[in-house]
């Protein structure tokens, strides 16, 4: 009996989620892979902003100043991120090289989401590199590594999640 209770909520639950336009976590998805959360990236007064999706699976690269990515904040015009409803085990890599490569640029750096879900308001490029690796930047988000010693916030060019 249990199980037909528990059977018929689920089916209502989904009746009334697709009845009032709610979209149900598992049904958000883009060209048909299911996303997960948002990195909102930011300019310095935070007004301009550029919402990156994780995509379940997928190893996605996000090249500002390419036309394809935020053309709303190009390339070195990026100050914060945010985390959004983030899953766990999510690793967001952040680049000054314009081809996501830790060897070129000012800067990298990798962050690991270690919560389910995972959300934190809008951290500083800058505070998240200059911290040693390890360093656990938020509730759910540690900082693996990093690499340069350059300037960061203003420099950043690319972006690579991986879910």
């Amino acid at each position: 009996m249990k199980y037909i209770v528990l059977s018929v909520t689920m089916l209502l639950s989904t009746a009334l989620a697709a009845a009032s336009g709610t979209q149900l976590p598992h049904e958000n998805t883009v060209g048909g892979q299911r996303v997960e959360g948002n990195v909102i990236i930011y300019d310095k007064e935070l007004r301009r902003s550029c919402s990156l999706q994780p995509i379940a699976g997928v190893n996605e690269v996000y090249r500002f100043g390419s036309g394809k990515t935020c053309t709303s904040l190009p390339s070195d015009e990026a100050y914060y991120f945010k985390i959004d409803g983030v899953p766990s085990a999510v690793l967001v890599t952040f680049y000054d090289s314009p081809d996501c490569s830790s060897d070129v640029g000012n800067f990298a750096f990798m962050v690991r989401t270690t919560q389910s879900p995972t959300t934190l308001n809008e951290i500083l490029l800058s505070d998240a590199h200059e911290k040693p690796a390890g360093t656990i930047l938020g509730p759910g988000l540690r900082l693996e590594w990093k690499t340069g010693s350059g300037q960061v916030g203003g420099k950043l060019s690319c972006v690579r999640i991986e879910h």
